[in-house]
């Protein structure tokens, strides 16, 4: 059971079952209820404060929410492809190309359903990470034990790497769910052998790959288990083949999709490594990938926890039951070697494994024990639980704020239909100015004569600035102040916007608890005499797809 069967067993002697009866019964159910109100209570903390900034991946990520929200409620079957082409030049921050779909689509239903807000984003990750640690729960209390899941559940909720994503709208929260609930229903199918634990792993497991790529550890955990136990004959079930098919069908046609619009961006950057040089800078010396995640882990997973999992690893022989101990450390050992061979070196992507290492530095202290060890090792389990909920409890996540009042007072104001913006994290603006326009009249233009993020500059020459602002009657113009001028274009814009043919209308402090935008604000010009627009269609190049988008700037293919 867990460090209280002693005292159970005691009052079990004195004759007094009824407790030790209501108790057995309802030990598991009540530690996850309180298990998943600690997580819904550390993630929701500060929900409302802040809009969308982390490393710009998080704007895309919502604005590709969007456009899934948006594609369902007009279910524009008869042109799609139109239909997507128009919302990547008049919304250019999407992410479809990107990433894999199956998070934005559910972000997309829930913009649908609960409207499209920076909070309803968050929310969804809740959902995932709610998800997530339910499977987690169930998975250690048939491992280990009840109290081994709830601290642990408790801990891995309130840890630095983990938290930080809860509060985010990022791929990870999503993908390390769909993985944990995967690999729960591949343990009670390898312990089992029942058809349909295989066929809930193979559907949620594609989802996690299809959510993000490094979730592809599961098919090689799969044989891991299977090999270090020797249970061959887990793969001859007729049920399994079925499930590797679905999974097979679901996974390859946009892996496929995925290669053809990546693949040589990747092979590219893999003649790169190594490289002393690139385009005549000197390259710094590449990290070795074989060491990488292991020297990234113990500052990652935090230094005491760290020497704790090492500790409980080393003991597992005597505390933890073989398969228990085998089924984390397959874990670990699939999420190294993907890592390793087929991920970018990024610290980040830690979080796939830190789940087993929680385990081990969590479950020599909640293990099954008497006398006095029994209240040492439970007390601190609780003052590690302790610990981490006291430090997630005051942390508060990287917040930018003041593009959404920028996009407000921009849609408000009216006007011709294209807008300028330049500046950073264009994707919020985006997201607001989609969000808060429910007739989405507006086109948003960026960096005019730079290239970003895939998409090739409208303007190509600083002399043509002039004539698009005048070709398309723009009159309101957003750029960010106290940033660092990357471009030529930037500060022709900004240049052209002190003289006086425009004016300075509104002012938008920025918010934030991030050094590298403070004393940054949002400025609105406008045009004193905007002309009428004369050109009705918009051209983007898209170098993801080596291709010029161009649409009109009318309702034509709105349904």
């Amino acid at each position: 059971m867990d460090f209280i069967e002693t005292t159970q067993q005691q009052d079990s002697a004195s004759g007094d079952v009824t407790g030790i009866s209501w108790w057995a019964q309802r030990e598991s159910t009540i530690l996850l209820f309180a298990a998943l109100v600690w997580v819904t209570l550390v993630v929701t903390r500060g929900i409302t404060k802040g809009e969308f900034n982390y490393i710009t991946d998080e704007t895309l990520h919502a604005v590709t929410g969007l456009y899934f929200a948006d594609f369902l409620h007009d279910l524009p079957l008869t042109h799609a492809v139109q239909y997507t082409f128009r919302y990547e030049v008049q919304y250019p921050a999407l992410g479809l190309l990107h990433w894999p779909p199956f998070f934005h689509f559910v972000e997309g239903v829930m913009f649908l359903v609960a409207g499209r807000s920076v909070v309803v984003a968050r929310l969804t990750i809740l959902m995932f990470a709610l998800f997530g640690f339910y499977f987690w729960f169930k998975l250690v209390t048939e491992l280990d034990s009840p109290w081994t899941a709830a601290a642990s559940t408790a801990v891995l909720a309130s840890h630095p790497v983990l938290l930080v994503h809860e509060k985010i709208v990022m791929l990870e929260i999503p993908a390390l769910a769909l993985s944990i609930a995967a690999i729960w229903f591949w343990f009670q199918y390898f312990k089992r052998g029942r058809g349909r634990h295989i066929w809930w792993f193979a559907l949620l497991a594609s989802a996690a790959v299809l959510t993000k790529y490094q979730s592809i550890y599961l098919f090689l955990f799969c044989l891991l288990t299977i090999a270090i136990q020797r249970k061959w004959r887990r793969l001859m079930n007729p049920a399994l083949l079925g499930a590797a098919a679905v999974a097979f069908l679901l996974i390859v046609p946009y892996g496929l999709v995925a290669y053809e619009l990546h693949g040589r961006q990747l092979v590219y950057l893999a003649l790169q490594v190594g490289s002393a040089t690139y385009a005549g800078h000197k390259l710094p010396p590449a990290p070795n990938p074989y060491t990488y995640y292991w020297s990234k882990l113990p500052a990652q997973l935090g230094w005491p926890l760290f020497a704790l999992s090492v500790v409980g690893l080393v003991s597992c022989k005597w505390w933890a039951k073989k398969e228990s101990a085998l089924t984390m450390l397959m874990w670990i050992a699939a999420c190294y070697l993907t890592m390793t061979f087929i991920s970018a070196e990024e610290p980040r992507y830690i979080i796939y494994w830190i789940p087993p290492w929680v385990y081990f530095a969590l479950g020599p202290l909640t293990a099954k024990s008497t006398g006095r060890m029994r209240f040492l090792r439970g007390g601190a389990a609780c003052g590690l639980v302790l610990a981490y909920a006291g430090w997630a409890w005051s942390y508060q996540r990287p917040y930018v704020s003041g593009f959404e009042a920028a996009a407000r007072s921009v849609i408000q104001r009216g006007g011709p239909r294209v807008v300028v913006f330049d500046g950073d994290l264009p994707g919020n603006f985006v997201f607001f100015m989609r969000s808060l326009d429910p007739a989405r009249r507006f086109f948003i233009v960026r960096k005019l004569l730079a290239v970003v993020e895939g998409s090739a500059a409208i303007v190509k020459k600083p002399t043509g600035l002039e004539d698009l602002i005048d070709d398309y009657g723009i009159k309101s113009i957003v750029i960010s102040e106290n940033v660092t001028i990357g471009s030529e274009g930037q500060a022709r814009l900004r240049g052209l916007l002190q003289t006086d043919e425009f004016r300075l209308v509104q002012r938008f402090p920025v918010e934030t608890n991030v050094p590298e935008f403070k004393d940054h604000n949002l400025l609105l010009y406008e045009k004193v005499h905007p002309q009428a627009p004369s050109k009705h269609t918009l051209t983007l190049k898209v170098s993801q797809i080596n291709r010029e988008l161009t649409v009109p700037l009318d309702d034509s293919v709105q349904p």
